[in-house]
């Protein structure tokens, strides 16, 4: 999965990435990947890119940030590269999740 790095403090309680992480917990780079792989089910990267998208849900939702403004908010250099991951995840492009969630809350709020 391509992911890029995540820009310092962009995303509050999330690794940087393996490549500081590691260090952090005194392991080689791979032994912590593969730890972190056994014990969460899923790759450091991985994990990483899923918490992100999860977190681009809660402000599409929520705020009526720009998809540039909310790409760099969750660690992604390009709102490009965010909405690409964000579509695979997803379904939807970022722009499509924010359209038919309003649309849901406007029909809620009429009935």
């Amino acid at each position: 999965m391509n992911c890029p790095r995540t820009q310092p403090n962009s995303v509050p309680g999330l690794f940087s990435g393996v490549e500081s992480d590691h260090a952090a917990v005194g392991m080689s780079r791979s032994a912590f990947a593969l730890r972190f792989s056994v014990l969460l089910g899923e790759s450091p990267i991985r994990y990483l890119a899923r918490r992100r998208i999860a977190r681009a849900v809660t402000l599409l939702e929520g705020r009526e940030l720009s998809i540039a403004q909310i790409a760099a908010d969750v660690g992604y250099e390009s709102d490009v590269a965010f909405s690409r991951v964000f579509k695979g995840q997803v379904g939807l492009s970022p722009i499509d999740f924010r359209r038919a969630n309003n649309s849901t809350k406007q029909t809620l709020q009429r009935s």
